[in-house]
Order: C-alpha cells, then structure tokens, then sequence
C-alpha cells in the first residue's frame, strides 16, 4: 500500500498518465499511477483532472480540494471515500465502492451513478445525495448512518441490504430488483414530485424495516411487491399491482395505512404462519392462500373489492382467519379450489357486502369454535 497523490504532470491532467502521479503531497513525479491498493489523494496542490480511463484505489480523498475532476471513465475504490464542498464534479463516471468504507460528502452532491457493493459495511459520515442511479447489494451489504437521497432510481442487487440508513427517493427513476433472491432492508421513503416506477424484471423484495409512501407518482404496471420478513408498511398513496405478504414462520406485518393493490394478493408460502395487522388490504384481483399448511392470522381486514378469485391451490391443512369482505360491486369473486384442495378460512370471517360471487366446483372449508364446517359448490 501507498500514497500517490496527483499532481501537475506536464503533458495532459489524466489519471492514466503515470507522470501525473506523486508519492508526497506537491512533489515531483514518482511515475508510478494508484493500484487497488493504493490511497488516493487530491489536495490543494492538485490540479484538475481527467478520469480518462477507469481508475482504482483503496481510498479515495479530495481533502483540500478545488479543482474539477472530470469523471469521462469510472472510478472503483475499495475503502473509504472523502468528498469536499468546494470540487467541482463534471462528466458522467459512475464511483464504485465495493468494501467496507466510511463515505463522507462534506454536503457536495455526487452527480452520477454510485454503487455500494461487497460482502462489507459501509459507513456514513454525513447525508448523501446522489443524482445518478443508486446500487446497492451485489453481496450482503450494510449501510449506516445518516442517510442517502437517491434523485434517479434504485437498484437492489445480489443478497440482502440491511443497516440503519434511510433511503430516500425523491427523483424520477425506476426501482429495480435485479435478481429472484436478496432483499432491501434498510428504511426506504418514496417523496418526491416526479414519478418512481417499479420494474417488472424481478418481483421487488423488501422486509425488516419501514417502507413509507410521502409524495409522488409511483407506477407499478406488471410489477410485485413481496415482503418476506417482519415489516412496517405505511404507503397508502401507491397502487400496487400483485403483493405478496410471505414473511417467514411467526413474523408479522404491520400495515399503518390501507394498502391497495389491483391485482392478486398471495399470503404466507410453504408451512408458514404469519400475523398481519393495521389498517385494511384493498385486494383488486382476488386473494390466494400460497401455502400448504401455516395460519394467517390478525386484525387486518381484507376487502376484495375487483374482480378476482379467493383459493388456495396448494393449501392442505393452512387458513386465513383474517375477516374477509367481499364489497365489488362491478366485480365478480370466484370461491375456487384447485380439484379437491378447499380454500379455507375461520368460520364466520367471509362477509359479502356487493359484488357477484361464484363458487367453483369443489369444497370450501370453514374452521371456529374447535369445528370444521365444509361446503361442497359445483
């Protein structure tokens, strides 16, 4: 490991010039440009510069800087990064932090693309606000302290994200999840006056901490919203699109506002057992018992309010006891079964408001007071 600092070289004020690069601050050229293992520094004696081709270090500091450093390449730093007020960021190279690092930004916005990524934690020091597209994940991955401002859409990557960080979006920009496994845990709030798509690549996966809807259009078109872990949602302002609820067995998911959804809403998976409390889920296409065994239970009402379809098709002994409320005026509900697999609930927690209701042909299974009640339609 060692210092290069960059300097006035003499020839050009590119990063891959060799001669452009010193071992002491202001000194002569030690011909010799950063490596992976290197620590970078940019001080008051530097001048400007040119990330011409992509450039490495172990850290990155602009301590004392200001001058401009063009970013026509991108830059990979696996260690900590030091931004100052008074540089001036041009281009559009995207900063690639891929180990444990403390990341300070001083208050300067960092206009491009940043990614977070490694098995690692990475630290801030300070509130971050990041123009470009943020990108988390790509291993498990902590982020704390502060929080960071994301203006042009987020990508969860690889393994899950947790930490004390608050992700806020408050750009227009699209949510992505890049690969079927790994959740966003770490706090996320939606505010902002333009417009948050969610991508329909891969369902996008959040649990652990407080999902929070302020302001904004969000567009959820084809997408789903799957919660696996314990987690607090309070985003009554989105229309979602299909949801699934499948925390892991005896966790529970708080709803402190409505949550609305115009398509098909799945609940618990294999033999879990989950809790869902708070406010009422608006369930536009129907609602599906996604398990086989495992009891969905808490004071959250379900209101099926579109047309859709109430089943369980690999259910053989789970239930939801949540109430249920059919209320579709203009829709018809199909009490379903998948050959002779019941759709099952506790006894006395199906009411019907409005809506043309249809039982398919197969039994509907009802459970209280330590009896079983079955209806066979068809």
């Amino acid at each position: 490991m060692a210092a290069r600092y960059f300097i006035n070289g003499g020839v050009d004020s590119n990063w891959s010039t060799s001669g452009n690069w010193s071992a002491t601050d202001g000194g002569a050229a030690s011909g010799v440009k950063p490596t992976a293992s290197d620590d970078v520094f940019f001080t008051s004696n530097s001048p400007n510069c040119t990330v011409n081709t992509a450039g490495v270090g172990l850290t990155l500091n602009f301590t004392g800087y200001a001058s401009t450093i063009t970013m026509t390449a991108g830059l990979t730093i696996s260690g900590s990064v030091t931004l100052v007020s008074a540089m001036t960021i041009a281009g559009t190279g995207g900063l690639i932090v891929s180990a444990t690092s403390t990341l300070t930004s001083n208050t300067k916005v960092w206009p491009n693309a940043l990614t977070l990524q490694g098995t690692s934690t990475h630290t801030l020091a300070d509130n971050w606000n990041v123009d470009g597209l943020l990108s988390v994940g790509g291993g498990t991955i902590t982020i704390n302290g502060f929080q960071i401002t994301a203006s042009a859409g987020l990508t969860q990557a690889g393994n899950n994200t947790s930490g004390t960080t608050n992700i806020i979006m408050d750009g227009t920009g699209t949510i992505t999840h890049s690969t079927s496994a790994g959740a966003l845990r770490n706090n996320l709030t939606i505010n902002t006056a333009g417009t948050i798509t969610f991508a329909t690549t891969f369902a996008f996966l959040y649990d652990t901490g407080t999902f929070t809807y302020t302001a904004g259009t969000v567009v959820t078109t084809g997408s789903t919203l799957t919660v696996g872990v314990t987690t607090t949602l309070a985003v009554a302002g989105i229309t979602w699109n299909n949801v699934n609820l499948t925390t892991a067995n005896g966790q529970t998911i708080t709803l402190n506002e409505n949550l609305n959804l115009t398509g098909l809403l799945t609940l618990a998976s294999s033999t879990n057992s989950i809790t869902l409390t708070g406010s009422t889920i608006n369930a536009g296409g129907g609602v599906r018992y996604g398990g086989s065994s495992g009891t969905v239970s808490g004071t959250t009402v379900i209101n099926v309010n579109g047309t859709g379809t109430l089943d369980g098709p690999s259910a053989t002994s789970g239930r939801i006891d949540n109430p249920i409320t059919i209320n579709a005026p203009s829709g018809t509900v199909t009490i379903a079964t998948a050959g002779d697999t019941p759709f099952r609930m506790l006894l006395n927690q199906l009411n019907c408001v409005a809506g043309t209701i249809v039982t398919d042909t197969g039994t509907w299974t009802a459970f209280g007071g330590g009896e079983e009640s079955s209806s066979v339609f068809g």
